[in-house]
């Protein structure tokens, strides 16, 4: 779906309508090969600051600072893959309204 597609899709929608997103299974992801797109967001951000904290000489290993900071949780979060917090997303395909307030995307095709 385009950005054109979903302006058409709501032009006669009221402003209290509520967007629905399908719901997907994991069975297309793990079967089927589809593919999201990944980006990384908050949470990526979020755990990569931790991971830099605490690598060798960073912020988490000032034992004054950080007392409780065991050598098991500098590890963890050394080791952390951080494609694990990417934030993943599929292309809509159409979107669609049943009642003609809310407006659904569909995520099959």
């Amino acid at each position: 779906m385009t950005v054109a597609e979903m302006k058409k899709a709501i032009e006669n929608l009221p402003d209290d309508g509520i967007i629905l997103f399908e719901r997907i299974e994991d069975v297309y992801f793990e079967k089927h090969n589809w593919k999201p797109r990944r980006e990384k967001g908050f949470q990526w951000h979020q755990m990569q600051e931790l991971q830099i904290k605490s690598l060798p000489r960073g912020e988490f290993h000032n034992k004054a600072e950080y007392p409780n900071m065991t050598e098991e949780i500098l590890k963890a979060y050394a080791g952390m893959d951080l494609n694990e917090f990417e934030e993943q997303y599929i292309v809509a395909n159409c979107a669609i309204t049943y009642n003609k307030k809310d407006l659904y995307i569909m995520g099959h095709y």
